[in-house]
């Protein structure tokens, strides 16, 4: 999708495009970073790294907002466009997740 609206030459649309998949894609990220530092096991967790996930997990969504109000302002982006980039990069997440636990399940022959 980022490669057409370049070759349509619409700028708004691939500045959206971007934004949105990098935002799907930090937000995924984090929240896969907090998960897994929350419920590992117990003897080999610090708890100052739970403190400083559960830190993150809160204060994510303030920073992204700023983040976004700051490109909203600067630069022209499609919010459509934006909304249509998370999109594709969260189904595109969720298949390679769905894919990965399938081919891990099977039996070996």
């Amino acid at each position: 999708m980022i490669a057409a609206s370049l070759l349509f030459n619409n700028r708004p649309i691939t500045t959206g495009l971007i934004v949105g998949s990098i935002l799907s894609i930090v937000l995924y990220t984090s929240l896969w970073w907090t998960i897994s530092v929350i419920f590992r096991k117990k003897e080999h967790q610090k708890p100052v790294e739970t403190l400083f996930a559960v830190l993150i997990f809160v204060f994510k969504l303030p920073v992204v907002g700023v983040a976004l109000y700051f490109i909203f302002r600067y630069m022209q982006v499609n919010l459509f466009a934006m909304v249509a980039g998370i999109a594709v990069t969260q189904i595109a997440i969720v298949c390679l997740g769905t894919s990965k636990l399938f081919t891990r399940r099977r039996a070996p022959k």
